[in-house]
């Protein structure tokens, strides 16, 4: 049988699902709602894998209503999602971007020649 204290975490734990779906995963606002800590959270995470799957699955859920509201902006043909789309998905079809630098002439051997604020034999 359960004790009272354990059932108040089990409910807490609970209370703290439904808190990160309604911020969206942010721990600190759903840890204000129910009135945790965060390290409290965290400590749930490391000692109960049942929680940490469900936390997880939480995770899962909002990048699921995220892409779905990415998709919606693409079927719309807004183009700043459709390029980002591409850039993170396409990235096997090109549509990537790269830094490029070159150089020029023949490579320069720079010598920096570092004198004293002061005269060493003035403080002597």
């Amino acid at each position: 049988m359960a004790t009272t204290k354990a059932l108040r975490q089990e409910n807490k734990k609970e209370l703290m699902l439904q808190a990160l779906k309604k911020t969206m995963g942010n721990v600190s606002e759903a840890c204000k709602m129910i009135n945790i800590t965060r390290p409290t959270h965290y400590n749930w995470m490391k000692s109960d894998e049942a929680y940490r799957m469900e936390v997880m699955n939480v995770d899962e859920e909002i990048v699921d209503f995220v892409e779905s509201a990415l998709y919606k902006k693409i079927a719309q043909g807004e183009t700043v999602p459709i390029i980002f789309f591409l850039k993170s998905k396409g990235k096997h079809r090109g549509w990537i971007e790269r830094q490029e630098t070159e150089n020029i002439g023949e490579p320069q051997i720079v010598h920096v020649v570092y004198e004293d604020a002061y005269d060493d034999e003035a403080d002597h």
